[in-house]
C-alpha cells in the first residue's frame, strides 16, 4: 500500500514540476555590448553599453533615484493627471549600462508629458546623474546610441525635477 502512495504521489507531482520548468521564462540571451561615445553628455571617452530593456535588469541604485518608481515599456503608468495616482509616473523605453554608467530613456506622464534620457555615474554604493535632457521617445540601444553620439541632445538645467 506505501508502494501505490508513493507511486501515486510521483504520478502527481512529477508532471507538475515539468510543466513549471518548461512554462518558466528562459533566461534572456548574452546581449551584445555596443560602444557609445559619451562625448556630447560630458564623458570623454567611449563606454561599451549592454541594452536593459526592464526595470529587473537596470542597477539597484539607479533604481533608488527613481522615486516614485519607474515601469517596464509593457506596464501601465500614470500617464495624465487623471487616474490611478499610485502608478508610477514614469515608463522605461532602453536603457545602456557600462561599467561606469547607466543611461536611462523613459516616457513621463503627466499634463507636460514627454521623453527624458539621464546618464547615471555608478558608484560603489550610489548612482548620481550627471547629464539630464529631452531625448524623444527612443526604443532601442542603436536608436539610442546614434540619438547620444549626433549631439543634438540638449541638457536640462541642473535643476530640473524629473
Amino acid at each position: 500500500m506505501q508502494k501505490t502512495n508513493y507511486l501515486f504521489l510521483l504520478a502527481c507531482v512529477l508532471p507538475t514540476l515539468c510543466f513549471v520548468a518548461c512554462t518558466r521564462r528562459s533566461p534572456e540571451p548574452n546581449r551584445s555590448f555596443i560602444t557609445i561615445d559619451t562625448h556630447s553628455l560630458g564623458v570623454s571617452r567611449q563606454q561599451q553599453f549592454r541594452e536593459a530593456l526592464s526595470k529587473r535588469d537596470l542597477p539597484i541604485r539607479v533604481l533608488e533615484e527613481f522615486t516614485g518608481g519607474i515601469a517596464d515599456s509593457d506596464q501601465a503608468y500614470f500617464e495624465t493627471d487623471v487616474g490611478d495616482s499610485h502608478l508610477p509616473r514614469r515608463r522605461l523605453l532602453v536603457a545602456g549600462i557600462s561599467s561606469d554608467y547607466c543611461l536611462v530613456n523613459y516616457e513621463y506622464g503627466g499634463i507636460a508629458h514627454g521623453y527624458l534620457l539621464i546618464l547615471f555615474s555608478l558608484g560603489a554604493n550610489e548612482a548620481k546623474p550627471v547629464w539630464i535632457g529631452g531625448s524623444g521617445k527612443i526604443k532601442d540601444l542603436n536608436a539610442l546610441k546614434i540619438a547620444v553620439e549626433s549631439g543634438k541632445l540638449v541638457q536640462q538645467q541642473p535643476n530640473v525635477i524629473w
